[in-house]
């Protein structure tokens, strides 16, 4: 193996996509989402923490520290690219995306792949998953699993992942700057595959293949679980249909809860820095757009309530898990997109508010 990719971005942002094309390439393979590095990034810094504190002084210095989950996270993926007959190992995982950093400083040779996908569709493609899981009879009702119900909490999560990714991999960061960190849209991968799709070749060193225009007529290590993969869109051609679905899928009142968070994350990534996108393709009267501003003023102001506040998990395990969690449970700042208490409802009904009147008249 001579090169690690890690591509992550918030999920259900087409990381099975993207992961698809790179796995068409002779020299690239990606498979299913390992969900490691994540967790491998929470040890390393725990143990960081623990030598600080002089509990692991005696058994190890850094730096042997360093070199011992360096050559753990090679072990994980140079097998499998032996086996493939690859140079190139791409994991997948969305959550990868909180441990760029960490992974850079680990491994010199680590390269990173940020794709951001416009937060109202993966708010859409969320709540797609939560229904599908629902169906198929799971609890849905924890904390860390309010993104996949409630547009509010999913604009939360994807404004501070978008944030957190720019800083760490966006075109300023040190990880930017120094070449080692791309970001990608998915709208630009679906809209105009080649172009992209050459951009990104040449971040990773490799010449493009025509092959990578076409994932669905190569065989992928891609789990499809008919919940959160669907068969069907791992064997479908690369497809414009979702995107900007958002507009026929999300009513005024989803979009005004989503706004309420999720408009830090449309401001930095620049897919509408104007509230009048709230009223976009729609026919609605002054009437109707009003009736729809005191419905989400209703459920903006219920947020914080016993009866809405969505339950604890009992024994949470993950790195990933507590992450929703902290942004769901932190109290609302200004620039955070968190969750929680939404002091200034009536300011953001009269943005709303405001809005309408310009896009609807009246």
């Amino acid at each position: 193996m001579d090169q690690l990719i890690l591509l992550g971005g918030m999920p259900r942002s087409g990381a099975n996509l993207l992961g698809n094309i790179l796995d068409s390439h002779p020299s690239i393979v990606c498979g299913p989402e390992t969900g490691v590095v994540d967790e491998i990034a929470a040890v390393y810094l725990s143990m960081l923490e623990a030598l600080r504190s002089g509990r692991l002084a005696p058994y190890v210095s850094e730096a042997e520290i360093k070199q011992a989950v360096a050559s753990s996270l090679r072990a994980i993926y140079a097998p499998y690219a032996k086996k493939k007959g690859k140079t190139i190992v791409v994991d997948r995982t969305p959550n990868n995306v909180w441990s760029f950093q960490i992974v850079a400083d680990l491994l010199p040779e680590a390269k990173f792949i940020n794709l951001i996908r416009d937060g109202r569709d993966v708010a859409c493609s969320q709540r797609d998953v939560g229904s599908r899981l629902q169906a198929a009879g799971t609890d849905i009702s924890t904390l860390a699993d309010a993104t996949l119900r409630n547009v509010f909490y999913c604009g939360a999560v994807w404004a501070e992942t978008v944030r957190a990714a720019w800083e760490q991999s966006g075109p300023e960061s040190t990880l930017g700057r120094e070449g080692r960190a791309f970001t990608t849209f998915y709208e630009n991968i679906v809209l105009s595959p080649e172009s992209q799709i050459r951009n990104i070749c040449e971040f990773i060193g490799v010449p493009f293949a025509s092959a990578m225009l076409y994932p669905e007529k190569h065989e992928h290590d891609v789990v499809a679980d008919n919940i959160w993969t669907m068969k069907e869109s791992i064997e479908s051609p690369i497809s414009m249909l979702s995107a900007g679905r958002w507009i026929d899928h999300l009513s005024i009142t989803d979009r005004i809860m989503f706004y309420a968070r999720g408009h830090v994350g449309l401001r930095i990534t620049g897919y509408d820095e104007s509230p009048e996108w709230l009223f976009r393709g729609t026919s609605l009267s002054v009437e109707q757009a009003l009736e729809a501003l005191d419905k989400a003023r209703n459920e903006l102001n219920a947020m914080s309530g016993p009866s809405t506040s969505p339950s604890q998990r009992e024994s949470v395990t993950t790195p990933a898990q507590i992450r929703v969690e902290k942004i769901i449970a932190s109290s609302t700042v200004e620039g955070g997109a968190v969750g929680g208490p939404v002091p200034e409802v009536e300011a953001l009904l009269r943005t709303a508010q405001q809005a309408g009147r310009t896009f609807i008249g009246g």
